[in-house]
């Protein structure tokens, strides 16, 4: 059996990563709202017949607000993936909450993403909803594995530790 420090010392891995990439999320995500809220019409001009659509869509409330209420949670997520660093680099558990949190705030973006998103056709037969739901399913996946990851060894070293 392992010892419950060697799941701890995986999951402060993957809670390191999954620090860092928030922080350049939350980056990325005050960009998106600066952007959502300077945006012009002409911005959108590469949409041609759709640039109006999206325009509305990209600086409307729905949209806006969405993109600052990500940006809460993930900044509360960030504070809790160092408070659970620290903990981990003192070899005791970490909450697990703010994992799950994660995993539910990726599958709520997608569903915005896929009902909320406007029907553009971006090339002839290709519409913009089929590229949305293809992406979003592997980036749900694919961003998905740290925080699974994380959890599975804070579990796996709490059953140790229990033992």
């Amino acid at each position: 059996m392992k010892e419950p420090k060697n799941y701890l010392g995986k999951a402060k891995k993957w809670n390191f990563f999954i620090l860092i990439t928030s922080c350049l999320s939350a980056l990325l995500g005050i960009g998106s709202i600066v952007k959502s809220f300077t945006d012009t019409l002409e911005d959108y001009s590469v949409y041609e017949k759709y640039a109006q659509k999206m325009f509305d869509y990209n600086t409307g409330i729905a949209y806006r607000g969405f993109l600052i209420f990500n940006f809460g949670v993930l900044v509360f997520l960030i504070f809790r993936y160092f408070k659970a660093n620290q903990l981990l680099a003192a070899g005791e558990s970490a909450p697990k909450y703010p994992y799950y949190v994660a995993i539910a705030m990726m599958v709520l973006n997608f569903l915005f993403g896929q009902f909320v998103t406007p029907q553009v056709e971006l090339i002839e037969g290709l519409q913009l909803g089929a590229i949305t739901a293809i992406s979003g399913v592997v980036s749900v996946l694919i961003t998905a594995i740290p925080p699974l990851f994380t959890l599975i060894n804070l579990f796996k070293g709490d059953t140790e530790t229990n033992n």
